[in-house]
């Protein structure tokens, strides 16, 4: 991709970004997205203000307090501040951060997993049966990465 098309990219990223009221900043996608975009390399250091004061006002409004909501796609302190040193740690309460901490240590399985909260085996249960142990290592490679990074390794 050439410099001008990710010019061109980041702009309509930016005035969408501008133009979506706060309220409608909700979907874990979306505030992922922002979040990436807030962290890539090059990123203008306006826009990288912009979206640091929007999300660090919205998120942590947005961050579910209750563990029985912390799924893999949902706003929870974990999904928004991955480690201590992410740009939304400091916004997201910190005993919840550690209540997130002690809740996904609970939920770990006796071979290392987590379960997870979505499934399309309904749809194709033979590439289900090979995608779920995938997902499933791809879940437990971030919830240890997480675990590390706060120094809560089980």
């Amino acid at each position: 991709v050439c410099s001008s098309d990710l010019e061109k990219i980041t702009e309509e990223a930016m005035t969408s970004f501008r133009t979506m009221p706060d309220d409608q900043l909700v979907w874990i996608f979306n505030l992922w997205s922002y979040l990436g975009l807030m962290n890539s390399n090059g990123l203008p250091d306006i826009f990288h203000k912009e979206l640091f004061e929007k999300l660090s006002r919205v998120i942590p409004q947005r961050i579910s307090r209750k563990p029985e909501n912390w799924t893999m796609m949902s706003v929870s302190p974990l999904n928004m501040a991955p480690t201590p040193d992410s740009h939304m740690a400091p916004f997201i309460d910190q005993i919840l951060i550690q209540a997130n901490l002690d809740y996904d240590i609970e939920r770990q399985n006796s071979d290392g997993t987590w379960a997870l909260d979505w499934s399309w085996e309904q749809d194709n249960p033979e590439a289900w049966a090979i995608a779920e142990k995938e997902w499933k290592a791809h879940l437990a490679i971030g919830k240890l990465r997480i675990l590390r990074s706060y120094h809560r390794f089980p």
